[in-house]
């Protein structure tokens, strides 16, 4: 397939002709890029990154999370030879980008017989190892080894189990490339919970984005803003004072199905807390009086509902699948919680919460969900169960030191009483699922809907949220924050 001038990036990033003399030792900032049509990946400052996210150098680029730091091609105060080139050079033919620190190679690469194009000096570094200086890491060189069907390209990359896994699929070793002065691996697509909108499960399962999801509740339609305009630092007269510690989220506008202006209509019943364009924490109040539909459950929960169409022909996949090709990922669920309020009428009521995955399969269109159990009146342990409400299967665990899979990177599972506030204080919980652990889910989801495939390449996540929700008689008042899915490489 001819792929026409997807990088773009010899014509958006001009060569620097300027010969530099001196030298002064700022830093910038290299992040790597992939392009998922190609394979390709690439390094860019964070002014190249910035054009390459707007689309500048054409369709299917994407960060991997992995940068290093280096010294900025800038103007000089200390002696020449101390900082050494890092040349970049274009090919046309292979469409791709090359970097080097070797002198000879970089000279070499700029005869016009070579095929590459030099661009410019990207950055500059004190040395180009095998052996890097103490508080330096080494940048890792490897190569795909497709000179031959114009294809060639190399990754560099400041995490040896990066390098071990791309030698793993038949990418060359090529050593160290030079030493960085810093090397991180973020993550390469986050979830976060903001820019929220609210609705119930079919409303917000139809968007994708952050949704305040509300289930067997009456719609919330009604908003009572905490602070006046223009100046926002006067109450709300209507503001029902009560709702903050009730859930702890503090003076935060308020949505509900009750009348402005009836604060203890307001507080008796449920509502949710939230400013729709913020990250801020935000508050939600179950209160099993509103309870609609017939069934023993309600629930108030922040929801991500990520891409789910099939791509069209040619087009590019938007949907995340995590354990698919060579470059598997691991999936870190984050969210800071609180939990004041949490009552129960009678001894089989209960209320309880936690985080919560859904994964489709493209293969049988059928779908199964994940639960981390962080709260609740419910004694914790596993479990594999299918869901009262949808039938889908159900594979639970626990926060603690030894889930039954993924791990557990921050939090402990809180047991509740039935009179008591749950949680006084915020407490971060953390979960990481890996392609290991995912695998281990699907057998155990399997025990409930054979149908499901066994390969975990076949799975993309549908849903991300934090699951609070009550049976029976009961009521529960918590707040949330820093809700996001981070998505590592």
């Amino acid at each position: 397939m001819t792929l026409p001038r997807l990088l773009l990036l010899a014509a958006l990033l001009l060569p620097s002709q300027a010969a530099l003399a001196f030298f002064i030792n700022t830093t910038t900032t290299m992040s790597e890029w992939v392009n998922a049509l190609t394979g390709h990946y690439v390094l860019l400052d964070a002014f190249e990154s910035s054009q390459v996210a707007a689309g500048s150098a054409g369709p299917g680029w994407e960060r991997t999370g992995q940068q290093f730091t280096e010294s900025d091609p800038a103007t000089i105060s200390t002696p020449p030879g101390t900082f050494k080139p890092v040349c970049r050079f274009y090919s046309p033919a292979n469409n791709s980008h090359f970097f080097t620190a070797n002198p000879d190679e970089c000279e070499s690469l700029r005869n016009p017989a070579s095929g590459w194009i030099f661009e410019k000096n990207a950055f500059f570094v004190t040395s180009i190892g095998p052996q890097c200086p103490a508080g330096q890491v080494p940048i890792y060189r490897v190569y795909n080894n497709r000179h031959a069907f114009h294809d060639a390209n190399h990754r560099f990359t400041p995490d040896a189990a990066t390098r071990d896994e791309m030698i793993a699929a038949g990418w060359i070793d090529e050593g160290v490339a030079w030493c960085a002065l810093g090397g991180f691996i973020g993550p390469q697509k986050s979830y976060p919970m903001t820019a929220m909108a609210l609705g119930d499960a079919a409303q917000c399962e139809s968007r994708v984005g952050a949704c305040m999801r509300v289930d067997q509740l009456p719609a919330m339609p009604n908003l009572v803003v905490s602070f006046l305009p223009p100046s926002f630092v006067n109450l709300n007269p209507e503001y029902p004072r009560d709702a903050g510690s009730i859930t702890g989220a503090g003076n935060v506008d308020v949505r509900t199905a009750q009348p402005p202006g009836d604060a203890a209509a307001i507080t008796t019943h449920s509502f949710v807390q939230m400013y729709a364009t913020s990250g801020l924490p935000f508050g939600v109040h179950v209160a099993s009086i509103d309870r609609v539909g017939g069934g023993p459950y309600a629930s108030i929960g922040p929801m991500y509902e990520l891409p789910d169409a099939a791509p069209a022909p040619g087009g590019i996949d938007e949907r995340l699948f995590p354990y698919r090709g060579v470059r598997h990922h691991t999936l870190v669920a984050t969210f800071d919680l609180k939990v004041p309020t949490l009552t129960r009428g009678d001894a089989s009521s209960h209320a309880y919460g936690g985080l919560l995955l859904q994964f489709a399969d493209v293969k049988s269109g059928r779908s199964f969900y994940t639960t981390v159990q962080a709260y609740g009146t419910v004694p914790p342990g596993d479990f594999v169960a299918a869901d009262a409400t949808t039938g889908r299967a159900i594979v639970s665990t626990v926060f603690r030191a030894d889930p039954a899979f993924g791990a557990r990177l921050a939090g402990d599972f809180v047991p509740c009483d039935a009179q008591s506030a749950c949680l006084a204080s915020f407490s971060r919980y953390q979960f990481r699922m890996g392609s290991a652990d995912f695998s281990n889910a699907v057998q155990r989801a399997r025990t409930i809907d054979p149908a499901l495939s066994p390969d975990p390449a076949d799975y993309f996540v549908a849903q991300f949220r934090v699951h609070n929700e009550i049976f029976g008689q009961a009521e529960l008042g918590a707040a949330l924050g820093s809700v996001v899915l981070d998505v590592y490489y």
